[in-house]
């Protein structure tokens, strides 16, 4: 006896043939298999500190971002390794990436834009970069940077401090994410009050490049 299935169910089982081999390619790696592929290349103990993020390469390949520590110097010690299952590999990644991971995709062309931060300190002072990159590979091409800094003279007389802070908008109506960065700059000290200065910069994302926003060349202003 033939039992016949609404097609209702038949599409619905069609489709779970598709979803399952996509969905187990692209599942996120266990702590297990990311330190046994680390160890596979490399002596150095390693300690992952979160969660995998996953992150799309400029060849659309799936791979993961994992913030670590390691047994180094204070300003060493905390860095951020790539992970790519598909060559069952972990690399330590180089500068400007080291923690701060935020993942977008500003343009919705399939290749992430990672947002990442690089900080060091020493005698009062922290300094570092803030840099947005896409990944090639086991390379981070930088897109654009800003720099930010804040410290005090020993004796309090003087601080300064630069912050950037940035948020993505579409300022030209094309559907896609771009920059503005604001840049406060601070001066003072221990008897005199604060002076602060803002600059706003704004920035186009087109073809994987971050350009200066001209509203008179790129249209309308949000």
């Amino acid at each position: 006896m033939k039992i016949l299935l609404p097609n209702r169910v038949l599409v619905l089982i069609a489709l779970s043939f598709f979803c399952l081999p996509s969905a187990k390619a692209e599942a996120s790696p266990t702590k297990e298999m990311i330190a046994g592929w680390w160890k596979a290349a490399s002596n150095e103990e390693m300690d992952l500190l979160g969660k995998p993020i996953q992150v799309r390469l400029r060849g659309k390949e799936v791979a993961y971002l994992v913030e670590a520590s390691f047994d180094r110097g204070r300003n060493e010690m905390f860095r951020t390794v790539i992970v790519r299952p598909q060559l069952q590999e972990v690399r330590e990644i180089a500068e400007p990436v080291r923690g701060g991971i935020k993942v977008f995709d500003l343009d919705r062309d399939g290749v992430s834009e990672v947002v990442a931060i690089s900080v060091g300190s020493g005698q009062g002072t922290e300094s570092g970069v803030k840099s947005i990159v896409q990944f090639d590979g086991w390379d981070a091409i930088v897109l654009h940077q800003a720099e930010f800094e804040s410290g005090c003279a020993a004796d309090l007389s003087s601080c300064s401090s630069t912050e950037v802070s940035w948020k993505f908008s579409d300022l030209d109506n094309d559907g896609k994410l771009d920059l503005v960065e604001e840049v406060i700059s601070s001066e003072g000290g221990a008897n005199k009050p604060a002076t602060k200065s803002k600059v706003v910069r704004k920035f186009i994302f087109k073809n994987g490049k971050l350009t200066i926003f001209d509203s008179r060349i790129n249209g309308a202003n949000k």
